[in-house]
């Protein structure tokens, strides 16, 4: 995932017809990367937090993720604003994916782990009908958080003036307006609304109910 990101910008300027399949391909690659740690984050968090701890650890992670989306958001528009070199951001992400990727070495793991048998969990997890109900949840919540970051920032911008929906597409009204503070601004909302949520209900849910 790291890597992918510094092959971006050279390939989208050899190929500027192809930038959306180049964009997409990466997007692909990354958000794979990202979703592997995740699931390997959660999976740390089970194998070595106690029970009465889980809701607690896990809405801390939540938090410091939506922490570093607010240092992340405007820190990006601060480089290119004072630099004008969009393209040495595309370096920047490569090298600290890399970096702190690396991070996780200096994380102790269990010594030992129960044997992995693959096709027999798996068989587990999709006779379980309680999975299901959790598959469901996991779904339906993925689509209200693309509404919250996709459609309510196009929105916002919208209603502000600065792009302007005809059809199924959107054109800046004014080609000198700069979008990335106001990007920047709502990236901002939202991430301290998952930092204050992640961790008050991680909270809840060791006290009173994980439900």
């Amino acid at each position: 995932a790291g890597i992918s990101w510094f092959f971006i910008p050279s390939l989208v300027l050899a190929n500027p017809q192809a930038a959306f399949l180049i964009f997409s391909l990466a997007g692909l690659i990354i958000m794979s990367g990202v979703a592997m740690s995740d699931t390997a984050m959660d999976g740390y968090i089970l194998d070595t937090c106690p029970p009465w701890k889980l809701g607690t650890v896990n809405g801390t992670c939540w938090g410091a993720r939506s922490l570093g989306v607010i240092v992340g958001g405007p820190a990006i528009l601060l480089f290119v604003g004072v630099t004008d070199q969009i393209l040495v951001v595309f370096y920047l992400l490569g090298i600290l994916t890399i970096l702190f990727g690396l991070i996780t070495l200096c994380i102790e793991t269990p010594k030992e782990y129960e044997k992995m048998q693959i096709v027999e969990h798996l068989k587990i997890i999709v006779k379980s009908r309680e999975n299901w109900k959790v598959f469901a949840f996991s779904f339906f919540m993925a689509i209200t958080d693309g509404v919250v970051f996709i459609f309510l920032a196009l929105y916002v911008l919208i209603r502000a003036g600065l792009v302007n929906p005809i059809g199924a597409t959107i054109n800046l009204l004014d080609e000198d307006v700069n979008l990335f503070e106001p990007q920047a601004f709502i990236t901002l909302i939202t991430g301290l609304g998952i930092l204050s949520g992640s961790i008050v209900n991680g909270k809840i849910a060791d006290v009173k109910s994980r439900r």
